[in-house]
């Protein structure tokens, strides 16, 4: 089974090869064939009281609930998501330890991407760097066709290099 990687090892590719800006575009924002996307939830649209969670960003008649069941730790630390995969929406939570907690705003977003991007690709099977990067191509074609832009470049990375070299 040469060439099979685990998520954890997927995961370590995107940081070494710089491709987690592109790994957010493609997975977290929805430039994907799965059309898998993930929006967190403002903290103004948590309200959390004693049963549980209430998330009222959904546009229901009520809000989504979270039960206190379903999170024995409690809410105290918990970041919400809406993932939305092909036809189907769900919330989830993902729990920040104490020194994730003295993180600024943006570094607490980035581990909720990449919580997000790790159980992509370990729900959709994505098991080599082949794969990967294939998702990843195609995801900033997805984009670049969203926005209309045109360039020569197959990773949203490389264009970025290309830029720094002309400054």
């Amino acid at each position: 089974m040469a060439g099979y990687r685990t998520v954890d090892e997927l995961m370590d590719i995107l940081e070494e090869e710089c491709l987690e800006f592109d790994a957010v575009v493609s997975i977290v924002g929805g430039n994907n064939k799965y059309d898998y996307q993930v929006i967190t939830v403002p903290k103004k649209n948590v309200h959390i009281k004693k049963d549980g969670a209430y998330i009222d960003m959904l546009g229901l008649d009520q809000p989504f609930f979270f039960p206190n069941s379903e999170v024995p730790c409690g809410f105290k630390n918990a970041i919400f998501y809406l993932t939305k995969d092909a036809d189907s929406f769900f919330v989830s939570a993902c729990f920040l330890d104490e020194k994730d907690l003295k993180l600024n705003e943006d570094e607490q977003l980035r581990i909720i991407d990449r919580h997000c991007i790790a159980e992509f690709l370990d729900k959709k099977g994505i098991n080599t760097r082949g794969k990967l990067l294939k998702i990843l191509k195609d995801g900033y074609q997805m984009y670049k066709d969203n926005l209309g832009i045109e360039d020569e470049f197959e990773l949203q990375r490389d264009s970025f290099g290309a830029d720094m070299d002309e400054d």
